[in-house]
C-alpha cells in the first residue's frame, strides 16, 4: 500500500519528457542489444499525447528502474504497442511487460509473483501482475477495507489500504478452519455452532485497532455463528461450500452494515453485534504487552503495518516505554500480517530493537542503479524530491552513491536486547523484511513462519524500495533501490528463510500464550510450555503442518503487501 500524496498541478510530465528528449542527439537508438548508459537518452518519434504518455513510462524505467541495464532499447520494446482506450490497463500492461526482462543469475524473474494453492498448499507462479511494480491514478484515494484487495486484473480500479493511518469498512478479516482446530470443539458441536468436527467455521483472523469491529469488542479467534440472522453452512474439509464462503467474505468486506452473532470461547457465550462500515483512524499495533515466565519478562508486539511515522512513532514510543518500565528482558515482534510501508517507521523500530553497542553503526544502505549513481539519469530533473514540498528541488541534485545513501543507527529506548524473536509469514514483506535484515548484524535473530493456506518457510521477498514518479495523471512505483544491511547482506528476492515453521493459530487472540506461534516463542525463550490441552503439551502433539494448512481457507488479501516507500537522503552531489 502506498500513501497517495495530494495531487499537485504540475506540467504534464509525459509531454514535457517527450518534448525535451526530441532536442537530444540519438545515441545507439538502433541498437537492440539492451539498455546501457550509452543509449538511455533517446529521441522518441512525434506522436499524440497518449503516445508520449506511454513513451514516458518506459523512458523513466530506462533510467530509474533498479535493473535498467536488463531492459531492451526503446525501439525493441515499442511502448506505444501497449496503448489502450483504458490507460490504467494499458500502462499496467506496459509495466508488466518490461518486468518480464530482469532476471537473476539463475534465470529467475526478479518480479515473479508466487501464489499458494489452498487445495494442495503448493507454491505456483502467478503471472497476473508484477511482484513489485505498480501504477495508480495520482489523485486516487485508496480507502481500503481492512486490507482486503479484490482479485481483479492488474491496472483496473481497485481498493487498497493507505499508509496514512486511515481505513474503512467494518475493520476485520475472517478465515475458515475445521471445528476440530478449536480447543472446545466438542462444545461447538453440542451447541450447534458446528455440525461436525470436520465442518468449517468462520473465524475472525484479525481486527484492526480503532475499527467498528474492535470498538464493538470483537477479537481475533471469535467465531461468526450467524451473519445477518442466517445460520450458514460452510461445508466440510472434504466438500467446502464455496458459495457460502464467498457470501460471507463479500458481506463482511463490502457491505455497509452487517449483523453478527459472535461466539467467544473465553466465556462460551454468543453476543449479537450490529456494525456499520465507516472511515476511521487506526492504530497499527494489534497487541502490546509483557509476559512473565520464569526469570524472563517477554515484551510482545504485534504490528500491522509501517504507516506514516508521524502516527506510528508515538505508539511505538509508548509501547517501548512500557516495556522498559516493566523490566522486559526479551522481545517477540509479530509481523505475520505486516506487508511493510514507510522506511522511516521501520527505522524507528530498528532503533529500539538493536543493542546499545550498535549506536552510530550502519543500519542499512540503499543501492541505486549505476545510471543514477553516475549522474546520467537526466529525467530525474523532472521528479521533485518531495511532491509535498516542491521548494526542495529535483532528485537530479542528489548523490545516489552507496556512501551517501547509508543510514546510521540512533539507538532508542533503554532495552539492551541481544536476541530478537520474529513471528513472520509469507506475507511479511518489504519494510518488515528490512527490519529483520537490519537487526541481524547486531543481534541473534530467531524467526518462526506462521503457515495458513500455504506451507512457506520464507517471508515474501522484497528487498527493494520505491520513490514516486508522476507521469501525467498517474503515479508509477517501480523498484528504484535495493537495501542491504551492515554486513552487505540483501538480495532475499525469494524471501528470508525462517528457523521454524508453525501453524497460524487463528483460534487464539494475539498475545494469548496458547496461540501456537507465541507458545513456541515463549518456549524457545524460557523453556516454559504454555500450551496444555487434553493432557498434552503443544510440543508433544505430533501434527502435520501441511495437512493443517491444506484444510484452511483464507478470504481476501490478509497480508497488506505494500511498497517500501523511501525518500532518497538529501545528500547533494
Amino acid at each position: 500500500m502506498i500513501k497517495i500524496i495530494k495531487f499537485i498541478a504540475l506540467p504534464v510530465l509525459a509531454i514535457t519528457v517527450a518534448t525535451t528528449m526530441s532536442c537530444k542527439k540519438v545515441l545507439n537508438n538502433s541498437d537492440d542489444g539492451g539498455n546501457t548508459d550509452n543509449n538511455i537518452d533517446i529521441t522518441t518519434p512525434d506522436g499524440t499525447s497518449q503516445d508520449k504518455l506511454y513513451d514516458s513510462i518506459y523512458l523513466y524505467a530506462l533510467q530509474t528502474y533498479y535493473w535498467n541495464t536488463q531492459l531492451p532499447t526503446y525501439k525493441s520494446f515499442n511502448p506505444r504497442g501497449y496503448e489502450n482506450a483504458n490507460d490504467s490497463l494499458g500502462l499496467a500492461n506496459e509495466i508488466f511487460a518490461f518486468t518480464r526482462y530482469p532476471k537473476d543469475a539463475s534465470g529467475n524473474l526478479y518480479e515473479q509473483r508466487i501464489k499458494f494453492d489452498e487445495n494442495t498448499a503448493a507454491n505456483e507462479p502467478d503471472n497476473s501482475e508484477p511482484k513489485y511494480s505498480q501504477i495508480y491514478y495520482s489523485n486516487n484515494s485508496f480507502t481500503g477495507n481492512a486490507g482486503f484487495i479484490p482479485n481483479v486484473q492488474f491496472g483496473k480500479e481497485r481498493e487498497d489500504a493507505t499508509l496514512d493511518g486511515k481505513d474503512s469498512g467494518l475493520g476485520m478479516i475472517v478465515s475458515f478452519v475445521p471445528a476440530d482446530y478449536y480447543d472446545d470443539s466438542t462444545y461447538l458441536i453440542n451447541n450447534s455452532i458446528a455440525k461436525s468436527y470436520s465442518s468449517y467455521i468462520c473465524v475472525v483472523r484479525y481486527v484492526v485497532n480503532g475499527s467498528p469491529a474492535q470498538k464493538a469488542g470483537i477479537n481475533r479467534g471469535d467465531i461468526i455463528a450467524k451473519l445477518n440472522d442466517l445460520n450458514i453452512d460452510f461445508g466440510t474439509t472434504s466438500s467446502p461450500n464455496e458459495t457460502n464462503i464467498n457470501y460471507v467474505g463479500n458481506s463482511i468486506y463490502y457491505a455497509q452494515s452487517a449483523k453478527l452473532s459472535v461466539y467467544k470461547s473465553s466465556n462460551k457465550e454468543i453476543n449479537d453485534y450490529s456494525l456499520n462500515a465507516i472511515s476511521y483512524n487506526f492504530n497499527p499495533i494489534f497487541k502490546s504487552e509483557v509476559l512473565s515466565y520464569g526469570s524472563h519478562k517477554i515484551a510482545y508486539l504485534a504490528f500491522l503495518s509501517f504507516i506514516d511515522p508521524s502516527i506510528a512513532k508515538p505508539v511505538l514510543d509508548s509501547a517501548f516505554a512500557s516495556y522498559s518500565s516493566q523490566g522486559a528482558t526479551d522481545i517477540i515482534v509479530d509481523l505475520r500480517y505486516n506487508g511493510g510501508g514507510y522506511v522511516a517507521t521501520a527505522e524507528d523500530l530498528i532503533n529500539y530493537l538493536v543493542p546499545s553497542s550498535a549506536n552510530n553503526s550502519t543500519m542499512y544502505t540503499e543501492y541505486y542503479n549505476q545510471t543514477m549513481v553516475n549522474g546520467k539519469a537526466t529525467l530525474l530533473s523532472n521528479i521533485p524530491q518531495d511532491y509535498d514540498n516542491l521548494s526542495r528541488g529535483q532528485l537530479s541534485k542528489l548523490d545516489f552513491s552507496p556512501s551517501a545513501q547509508t543510514t546510521k543507527i540512533s539507538k532508542a529506548g533503554n532495552l539492551d536486547l541481544k536476541k530478537v524473536y520474529f513471528i513472520v509469514s509469507s506475507g511479511t514483506a518489504s519494510a518488515s523484511e528490512l527490519v529483520i535484515n537490519s537487526v541481524k548484524p547486531y543481534s541473534t535473530v530467531t524467526q518462526i513462519n506462521s503457515d495458513f493456506s500455504d506451507t512457506s518457510s520464507f517471508t515474501y521477498g522484497k528487498p527493494v524500495g520505491f520513490f514516486e514518479i508522476r507521469v501525467g495523471k498517474f503515479s508509477m512505483w517501480i523498484p528504484n533501490f535495493e537495501t542491504k544491511n551492515a554486513n552487505n547482506e540483501g538480495g532475499y528476492y525469494q524471501g528470508i528463510k525462517s528457523d521454524y515453521r508453525e501453524f497460524d493459530d487463528i483460534t487464539h487472540d494475539f498475545g494469548d500464550p496458547k496461540e501456537y506461534c507465541l507458545a513456541d516463542m515463549i518456549y524457545l525463550i524460557s523453556g516454559v510450555d504454555t500450551y496444555q490441552t487434553n493432557g498434552k503439551s503443544l510440543f508433544a502433539n505430533q501434527r502435520s503442518l501441511s495437512s493443517m494448512s491444506s484444510k484452511t481457507i483464507s478470504t481476501g488479501n490478509v497480508y497488506r503487501v505494500s511498497n517500501m516507500i523511501g525518500k532518497p537522503k538529501r545528500i547533494f552531489k
